[in-house]
């Protein structure tokens, strides 16, 4: 199942899409970040990112909170625990940008987009092992997710014209 997107109304207008699988970063910090810049303008994104890699913004977690310490910068979304998910941000940065680039394909306005659908779902759980003092093993577990991005360019609302009474 590989290469396919979620099942995903893009019928109108023209999209942007992107889609990452395996991705070597922690699932539950792409879900956080998923769901902090779902709905964002794209510029305001790249942005929020840039700032969440130079520890400028934090992401807040949310579904995923415990063990989570608290940060001043998580007053701008008010909640208190919150983050810098460095990697994941970048890999997600990186997945927005290609987006970009297949929206610009097919002649769509970038700086009028809006990030219209994120998914992150888990990945294959990779299992290790690491060797310990005295003869012993403990395993250790990555969790990798998919992610997948579709642009949209927003619709500007334009208001109805008055009618005229004759």
């Amino acid at each position: 199942m590989k290469g396919q997107y979620t099942n995903y109304n893009h019928r109108t207008g023209k999209i942007g899409k992107a889609r990452a699988d395996d991705v070597s970063i922690h699932f539950k910090q792409a879900v956080e970040i998923a769901s902090t810049i779902r709905g964002m303008p794209v510029k305001r994104a790249k942005q929020f990112l840039v700032n969440v890699m130079h520890q400028k913004e934090a992401v807040p977690f949310r579904r995923y909170r415990y063990g989570i310490g608290r940060n001043a910068q998580g007053k701008a979304w008010k909640w208190a625990q919150s983050g810098f998910p460095k990697k994941a941000s970048k890999y997600i940065l990186d997945l927005i940008r290609t987006a970009e680039n297949s929206a610009r394909q097919q002649s769509v306005n970038v700086k009028k987009c809006t990030i219209d659908h994120i998914k992150v779902n888990e990945a294959r759980v990779r299992s290790r092992r690491t060797y310990r003092a005295h003869g012993r093993i403990n395993h250790f577990d990555k969790h990798p997710c998919h992610i997948e991005i579709i642009l949209k360019e927003r619709e500007i609302a334009v208001p109805k014209a008055a009618e005229k009474k004759e």
